[in-house]
């Protein structure tokens, strides 16, 4: 009974199983969303299927609007449970959102998230999500004031956002070790 227990609690839901074998099946897809409980579905799928790897580029007015209207936080702890890295490189600094990443960290058993801030681009208003290398989704406001995402697993749209993230990130990174020394 025991044994039953253990690989229970490490089963991957059948519903998650599903949308990882659709995301792997269709190549070269690019969808938009305009409707915010689509938006906050694909966000909820892609957050269940990442496995190794969570990068985000964030405009602080997103991440918070997500963080305060969807169920963005509570997935964050599953994806550690999965030993995934998380990196959230933010604008600004922000107090809410430091507060609000802490205390995923301090339930966190095996990896934390890994914040940077930049304030030395002008003002985003977007947000890039890449998820496990493979999936980009990109947030941020239409003309009207309202969310619209946009999804896509082409292989270049995906590397061009990386490079991106990584070249801000390693930028945030060095001018934390040259401040501190």
């Amino acid at each position: 009974m025991q044994l039953f227990e253990e690989l229970w609690s490490i089963a991957i839901p059948f519903s998650t199983r599903m949308k990882e074998l659709e995301y792997e099946v269709k190549r070269d897809i690019r969808k938009t969303m305009s409707d915010f409980e689509n938006i906050q579905g694909e966000l909820e799928s892609l957050l269940l299927t990442c496995k190794k790897d969570l990068t985000i580029f964030s405009s602080n007015k997103i991440l918070c609007y997500l963080l305060n209207k969807g169920r963005f936080l509570y997935y964050l702890p599953t994806i550690l449970q999965k030993e995934a890295s998380i990196k959230i490189l933010m604008e600004n600094v922000d107090e809410y959102l430091i507060r609000q990443i802490a205390s995923v960290n301090t339930s966190a058993q095996v990896k934390s998230i890994q914040i940077g801030y930049t304030n030395k681009i002008a003002e985003i208003n977007e947000m890039v999500m890449i998820f496990d290398s493979k999936h980009v989704l990109h947030v941020n406001y239409d003309p009207n004031n309202k969310l619209v995402a946009t999804y896509s697993n082409e292989e270049h749209k995906v590397l061009i956002q990386e490079l991106m993230f990584e070249k801000y990130w390693n930028e945030v990174k060095s001018l934390d070790i040259m401040n501190k020394n």
